[in-house]
């Protein structure tokens, strides 16, 4: 009798984890490992209070012959809804809700990721991360952690100060004084693979800067650079360099510029690049 009894509290235990952990059906190959089952599925219970906002991260995969990185930028909305975009284009929306220990997002495909909320007030994922037509796997790519950047912008013109999504949507978004960081990668056939990483300084006087570092081999080299000062009109963001040169950039989102900037002064034109709070 004590035997059976036992087992039952072990069954019940393996299924209350199993509703925030990380066993994804797209679980690969590599996640038969104990070292990375590990890695997926601990720990997945809240530790710290969950607040609605705008959240942004980033991911990263590299392997021989490949380097893929992901600027996340996840809005919990106070109605119960979410979008994940890139800073620019939406990659996935739906519902989000407490189940458990942990946070589900149900997409409106259907598709459905988990999250609990660590100790610091930062989201960390615990299933795999549906993301457009794809999916990120975090067996391949390790942790994927959410960290807050602000509130949900306000619409403006119809009186909704909820952060609900509404017709004629006029949000204007702003940049804080701070550094900043972006990467662009090239792909070609005489030099291969090239990881341009941008970094950025916004000044709260008015002054921006920035500066490109890329790898040639096992060298590091300095790309290009620039300063001088920048304005914001709406989502407008101008930077006027110390020569006199006007390059015009979008806020899309809290803390998110859009812009296009020269990478190298071998590059013909600029990469337009995005850049989020660095870490």
């Amino acid at each position: 009798m004590k035997k059976l009894l036992a087992l039952f509290v072990m069954i019940a235990m393996l299924v209350s984890m199993v509703a925030c952990s990380g066993n994804n059906e797209t679980t690969t190959e590599a996640t038969t490992t104990t070292e990375a089952t590990t890695a997926v599925i601990a720990p997945g219970v809240n530790e710290g209070t969950f607040k609605s906002g705008v959240y942004t991260g980033t991911s990263s995969y590299a392997t021989e012959g490949m380097n893929m990185t992901w600027n996340f930028v996840l809005t919990l909305k106070n109605d119960g809804t979410f979008t994940i975009s890139d800073g620019t284009t939406e990659k996935g929306a739906g519902t989000y809700a407490l189940t458990n220990d942990c946070y589900t997002l149900t997409y409106s495909d259907e598709r459905t990721s988990t999250f609990v909320v660590q100790k610091d007030g930062t989201l960390r994922m615990t299933k795999d991360l549906p993301y457009g037509i794809a999916t990120i796997q975090l067996a391949l790519v390790g942790e994927i952690v959410f960290t807050y950047r602000s509130d949900v912008p306000t619409d403006s013109g119809n009186g909704d100060n909820t952060g609900n999504d509404n017709t004629g949507d006029t949000s204007v978004y702003t940049i804080a004084a701070g550094t900043y960081s972006a990467e662009y990668e090239k792909v070609s056939a005489m030099a291969g693979t090239v990881l341009y990483k941008y970094t950025a300084t916004v000044g709260a006087d008015g002054t921006f800067a920035y500066s490109v570092k890329f790898a040639m081999g096992e060298n590091e080299m300095d790309g290009s650079s620039a300063n001088g000062t920048y304005v914001v009109d709406g989502s407008r963001f101008i930077f006027t360099d110390s020569e006199g040169n006007v390059v015009e950039g979008t806020l899309t989102a809290e803390n998110t510029l859009k812009i296009s900037l020269k990478a190298s002064p071998m590059a013909s034109t600029p990469y337009e690049v995005t850049f989020v709070v660095a870490k």
